[in-house]
């Protein structure tokens, strides 16, 4: 029960992050999440593949290197493709995260010079309300990454490999149903621990 309270706890708190955000980054962020959903794909289609020539190697007496070469290409031209893409994804995130801290930096800033700033000295020392000010958008950018580049990622390709599972051999996605809620609870202790 704790696992699923502290789902919605990360969640809740991505709802939040996609309220502070603007409307660029957030376009950027639905992109990102869109190249993680191909991503999810191409990760798990390697071993698909791969199956798929264990079953031609299988039937055939004398196997030759010829026959695996179009295998491997296919596998090394996904390979690269998904890699490309996971580097578009996290060039989007990271500039997510740079325009998100920059303009809510600016956003506290004009906030505060507009706030009398006496009330709070008599409560706090100033060292003291800097970093509580910025902890805070820290906090904010680091849910931004640690989702994006971490937590999503890892649940798209374990939903890929579900749905390719189901898709392909119904009775292995009964044991995969099996090993992703550990894997996912492991990724949510480490998301919660780092926060």
């Amino acid at each position: 029960m704790g696992f699923i309270i502290e789902l919605k706890d990360i969640l809740f708190g991505f709802k939040r992050v996609v309220t502070l955000l603007h409307k660029k980054e957030k376009i950027s962020l639905v992109s990102a999440t869109l190249i993680m959903l191909v991503t999810g794909f191409l990760t798990n289609i390697p071993a698909v593949i791969l199956g798929k020539f264990l079953d031609v190697l299988i039937v055939i007496k004398n196997p030759s290197f010829s026959i695996a070469m179009p295998f491997l290409i296919l596998i090394v031209i996904i390979l690269v493709l998904k890699e490309l893409l996971t580097v578009n994804r996290k060039y989007l995130v990271e500039n997510i995260a740079t325009q998100t801290e920059k303009k809510q930096t600016v956003k506290t800033v004009e906030h505060l010079l507009k706030t009398d700033i006496n009330a709070f000295i008599g409560k706090y020392q100033i060292g003291a309300l800097h970093g509580r000010i910025f902890r805070s958008i820290q906090g904010l950018i680091q849910l931004i990454k640690l989702g994006f580049l971490d937590f999503f990622p890892t649940f798209f390709a374990a939903i890929a490999a579900l749905v390719m599972a189901f898709y392909l051999k119904p009775e292995l996605a009964t044991f995969m149903i099996l090993v992703i809620p550990t894997g996912l609870q492991l990724c949510v202790k480490t998301l919660n621990f780092s926060l």
